[in-house]
């Protein structure tokens, strides 16, 4: 099958489904993590493609030893920084829904929408 009909892509021991969004450093993707020949549960997964990434790479190979530390209900659960293959990532539990940069760009009026202001309650 050509690459560009597979309908997913790997990622070391992910599979990424759904390029959720994209910038100049990241990409942004709902994926799931194999798991004993099996498909775990979905995780947001972060790839840093862009920038610097010898420090972005140096950066998450610092952090991965004290992200399990870090608990809270402000932290994302089940985070995983690393990286695969010289590209580095965060991935972390999925949560459904809008992401806050779409919801900012609606209230702007981006994409050909009217704007929409956020109520403040």
């Amino acid at each position: 099958m050509a690459a560009r009909n597979k309908p997913y892509e790997q990622f070391g021991e992910y599979i990424l489904f759904k390029k959720l969004e994209s910038d100049s450093l990241s990409e942004l993707w709902r994926a799931a993590r194999i798991e004993n020949g099996q498909l775990g549960s979905l995780v947001a997964l972060r790839r840093f493609t862009g920038g610097n990434r010898d420090a972005i790479a140096q950066s998450a190979s610092n952090a991965k030893h004290i992200i399990g530390s870090l608990t809270g209900t402000t932290f994302a659960k089940n985070q995983i920084i690393d990286v695969i293959n010289g590209v580095p990532f965060i991935a972390h539990e999925y949560a459904g829904g809008r992401s806050l940069r779409h919801i900012v760009e609606r209230a702007r009026g981006g994409a050909g929408v009217t704007p929409n202001p956020i109520p403040i309650d």
